[in-house]
Formats: structure tokens, sequence, C-alpha cells
């Protein structure tokens, strides 16, 4: 394993935000009177009331199985509140009604996976994608749940391959341009050894990111490291110090460098 290289691979959570499918494929219904009422819940929620706006959504939902936008709603409130376990019922509820809700797999997911229950985050994952095949969020989070799906907190190296062909399936069909995905991508590949690569993932999220972020700029060092571009390693490594990430670290590495580019330059010299 790569010698002190953090991992803490990132789930990426979704408000409605979304590729492929519209916004107005989610929220359509024939009824107008419940649309109404579902409008003027939602103001609530937004406004001054929002518990009264929550238990009009939740009312909304108990009395009409088929009322999509209800369900939906009422699970992510739920979801916002962290109240996992109670968001699924209505997650469900939202797919029994609208069984192509990319959506609603991927929220229903969230919740297993915050829940710990991996293989059921997995297949609503998967589901997700089967209904939405440009839903980039759930390419990254069903990548995730590969990874954490050992148990034990050790990392596998099939999980680690089966997580990387997971975003490449998505890198077929657009370019990643989503931070939290190249992050990951790139520890996904340093930690299978695939440094350039990774050092190239990690330039790419740092395009997006604050350029002193101190873990992108650690990684990307041990990249470097690797790769013996000894001199980028250590710039990295003195950006990630000065961030304030792992700072005893970096100074390890930045001596140790030091002594190799002094070894360097007195072969140069004979």
């Amino acid at each position: 394993m790569i010698r002190s290289a953090g991992l803490f691979f990132l789930i990426l959570l979704l408000n409605t935000k979304l590729i492929g499918q519209t916004e107005e494929d989610y929220f359509k219904s024939a009824d107008s009177k419940l649309v109404k009422r579902y409008n003027e819940s939602l103001k609530l929620l937004k406004g001054e009331n929002p518990d009264k706006g929550f238990k009009e959504l939740k009312r909304l939902s108990d009395k009409n199985p088929d009322f999509f936008e209800a369900h939906l709603a009422t699970g992510f409130q739920l979801k916002e509140r962290e109240m996992y376990q109670q968001a699924i019922p209505f997650f469900s509820r939202a797919i029994k009604a609208r069984p192509e809700s990319a959506l609603s797999y991927f929220y229903r997911g969230d919740c297993f996976l915050m829940l710990k229950k991996y293989a059921q985050a997995g297949g609503d994952y998967s589901s997700s994608i089967r209904y939405d095949s440009l839903f980039y969020a759930a390419y990254n989070n069903l990548a995730v749940v590969h990874i954490l799906n050992q148990g034990r907190g050790k990392l596998l190296e099939s999980e680690l391959r089966l997580a990387r062909d997971k975003i490449k399936q998505l890198e077929k069909l657009q370019n990643i341009m989503d931070p939290v995905m190249l992050m990951n991508t790139g520890l996904i590949h340093l930690h299978l050894f695939e440094f350039r690569e990774a050092k190239e993932y990690f330039n790419k999220y740092l395009s997006f990111s604050d350029s002193l972020h101190g873990p992108a700029r650690y990684d990307k060092a041990l990249c470097h490291y690797y790769l013996k571009e000894y001199s980028e390693a250590k710039r990295n490594f003195f950006i990630a110090k000065a961030s304030g990430y792992r700072k005893k670290d970096c100074e390890e590495f930045i001596s140790f460098l030091g002594y190799i580019e002094e070894q360097l330059m007195q072969q140069k010299q004979e």
C-alpha cells in the first residue's frame, strides 16, 4: 500500500441537480388540486413554517399512493434531516409510483449507504444508472460502495479495480467534470499504483478546487514521488504542509527529498 497515503473517498449527495433526465421529468402530475397543495407545502417549507410544510407533504404522501412528487419530497426532507431509515419507505413509495425514476433510486441508495447497507445501496445506484446512463453521481457512489463493501476497512485490489471500471463506463459517455468524482478517481488510481493516471485526475481536481487544497496536493505529491519527479513532489509537499495537511508526513518527505536531491547533485558533479 502507498506509504502515508490518505484515503477518504467522497460520497456525492445531490439535491435535485440532474444529468440526463431533467427536473421536469420528475415533477409532473395530472391532479391539479394535489399539485396546488403540494406547491403550498413547498412554500411553507421554504418560508417561515417548515415543520407545517413537512407535515403537509407527509400527509399528501400517506393519503395518495400514486403521488410521486409527495413521496420523493418527503423522503428528501427526511434524508436532509439525516433520518435515513425513516426516509427509505418514502423513496420506495416513489419508486413504486414511478419505477423509472433514477433519482428515487439514487436517494434511497444514499440512505442505505449512510446506514452501511452496502448491498442495497449498490443495487439502487445500479438501477439509477440503468434508467439514466448519464447520472454521474450514481457512478461515483457505486464506486464508493464497492470500496466500502469489504466490512473491515481493508482495501482489496479487486474492489479498487471494479470501482475504477465503473467510473470508466461513465467516461465513455462524457468527460468527468465533477470535483468529487475527479478526486475519487485519482485516489483509486493512486492505490492501484497507477501514478500517471492518478496525477492527471488530481490536476483536474485542483483546476476546479482551491489550488492549496491539502489532501489533493499531498496525494499529487505522492504520485510525483513514485514517478521520480522529485522537484514537483517536493513543491507539492510544501504546499500541502502550508495548508496544514499532514504536516509531519510532509516534513518527512521534504527532508528525504532534500537528501535525494543532494545525492543526485553529487552524481552529476562526479
